[in-house]
């Protein structure tokens, strides 16, 4: 009987992309985990919000560095093919889960209400990240200061229009709050990991090409 082929383009790119898939959800719950201790804290000693906004600070910027060192470790053993198939494995498997999410309501399992908290969610968290690839489609070939301005400012800027599209969202739309605030934060963290896939990715295909 024929084995099944390990080296399929699919199979392939599922084992490529594996050690990039728990990325988002160990950033995501590094900033859980400090913002929780930080609540811990400020009942303990009642001191309102200080230690939970520490800790949200402290956990988002312990995330992003691991992240931003463990994908450019892992760049490191990848040629250009394998990251294409790990990028394109990367943007469908959020599809593929919203695709899952709409055949689950249409067959009753989800109810009206926490449909569309995902649908609202999942919709913000993606306009973030097509906001954010223009942005780095925009600097790529800018110089390494204009591309960090570009960057940086856009990412700033995409952060306050989020929290902007959330507060909108939960004062006028029909969400269920818990349901609404989880998945924006869920696909939040996985895009942000794609995001900086792609920055690392094009920024290499731009130094080789200067070399």
């Amino acid at each position: 009987m024929k084995k099944p082929d390990e080296n399929s383009g699919f199979a392939k790119s599922i084992r490529e992309a594996g050690p990039y898939l728990g990325l988002g959800l160990q950033l995501a719950v590094t900033i859980v985990a400090m913002v929780f201790l930080g609540s811990w804290l400020d009942g303990k000693f009642d001191t309102g919000y200080l230690f939970t906004l520490l800790g949200g600070i402290l956990g988002i910027s312990i995330g992003i560095y691991n992240l931003i060192k463990t994908v450019n470790d892992l760049e490191k053993r990848r040629n250009d093919a394998q990251k294409n198939r790990i990028l394109v494995l990367l943007i469908g498997l959020p599809l593929v889960s919203f695709i899952s999410i709409v055949i689950l309501y249409f067959l009753n399992y989800l109810n009206h209400q926490l449909f569309w908290s995902i649908l609202w969610g999942f919709s913000i968290s993606t306009l973030n990240l097509l906001l954010g690839l223009l942005n780095i489609k925009f600097g790529l070939d800018k110089s390494d200061k204009i591309f960090l301005v570009v960057v940086f400012g856009g990412l700033v800027f995409r952060l306050f229009l989020m929290l902007g599209l959330i507060i909108i969202a939960l004062k006028i739309l029909f969400v269920s709050l818990n349901s609404f605030i989880f998945t924006t934060f869920i696909y939040y963290f996985y895009y942000l990991m794609v995001e900086i896939f792609v920055l690392t990715l094009n920024k290499n295909i731009i130094i080789k090409t200067r070399q």
